[in-house]
């Protein structure tokens, strides 16, 4: 049974915060809960106060990576750094998904980590992904493919894969997810390098992760993570991945083992990295094999949920 909260928005308007916080108040004293379990930055502070207010016995709160990390201005780090203190202070536990983020926690204040888990997904083979591909979005069946899903925000990096499409040539990138600011910007960026005809920029695609399979190689390029559901579900399909070394990615992605990582903003180190792979599918199956057998024994879902209940019941 799913609630929604209509004024729930991802931006903040003072006036509709007060409005999510009454409406919040008065779900759980109608619904009487013994845990309300926050996720996100701004729906863990406000709903950790509904909670309080309300005489809820267990808050508990999951930081998907802590949003003072994002490449922001010193005033806008010291706001959310605040502010997430202020959260941790009005939950009874905080769960972070990567040990990077246990490190970073505000004031060294105790945290629990708990890795994000799946279950194996349901892809389509790599031909009807392919085909699929080729129908919808006229993608040739036949080249080089290096696919993300990710939000076309800032954080991913996004403009950074695009940047290294203009020195690795080979293949085509296809380019997953919706819109988070940063839309128009990346089609300005593809149209000024004439990369139309190899960047596909294909916006949100109704069960993107199905698709997982048609790809050669998975990227992702990010500037701020938690610890990332794409590059569990890359490697739960079979792929090599290149990520960067933020966040929780290190603890899924072991450099030259299980994939390869690469810094920040780094178009040139990127595209000569797909370039690498591209040469070698040997390399390429090697990587792909070693994170396929490290997320099913390390991040499936059994052991994330049995690890979350524990904290609910401790």
């Amino acid at each position: 049974r799913t609630i929604f909260i209509k004024n729930f928005t991802r931006d903040i308007f003072l006036f509709k915060e007060f409005v999510v916080l009454f409406e919040l108040i008065a779900i759980y004293r109608k619904e009487r809960p013994y845990v309300v379990h926050l996720n996100s930055s701004k729906a863990g502070g406000i709903g950790a106060v509904a909670a309080r207010i309300s005489g809820v016995p267990r808050i508990i709160f999951t930081v998907h990576g802590w949003a003072y990390n994002e490449p922001v201005s010193i005033v806008a780090k010291l706001f959310r750094w605040t502010a997430s203190l202020a959260t941790l202070l009005f939950t009874h536990e905080v769960i972070v998904v990567s040990n990077f983020d246990m490190i970073h926690s505000p004031l060294g204040l105790r945290t629990t980590t708990v890795h994000n888990g799946i279950s194996e997904p349901e892809f389509l083979t790599r031909e009807d992904a392919r085909k699929k591909l080729y129908e919808t979005y006229n993608i040739p069946k036949d080249v080089f493919l290096v696919g993300t899903i990710a939000e076309l925000h800032p954080n991913k990096g996004l403009d950074t894969l695009i940047h290294a499409a203009t020195l690795f040539t080979e293949g085509h990138i296809v380019i997953m997810g919706s819109d988070g600011g940063s839309k128009q910007r990346l089609e300005t960026l593809i149209k000024k390098f004439n990369l139309a005809d190899r960047v596909h920029l294909l916006g949100f695609v109704d069960g993107a992760r199905k698709l997982l399979k048609a790809f050669d190689v998975y990227v992702l390029p990010s500037r701020k993570e938690g610890l990332p559901y794409t590059i569990l579900e890359a490697g739960s399909a079979g792929l090599p991945v290149v990520a960067t070394t933020i966040g929780g990615i290190p603890e899924i992605i072991e450099d030259g083992i299980s994939g390869r990582l690469i810094t920040t903003n780094d178009c040139k180190g990127l595209a000569e990295t797909l370039q690498c792979l591209y040469k070698n599918p040997n390399t390429r199956a090697r990587y792909a094999g070693e994170l396929k057998r490290k997320v099913e024994r390390y991040f499936n879902l059994r052991g994330m949920v049995k690890r979350t209940i524990e904290v609910y019941e401790s």
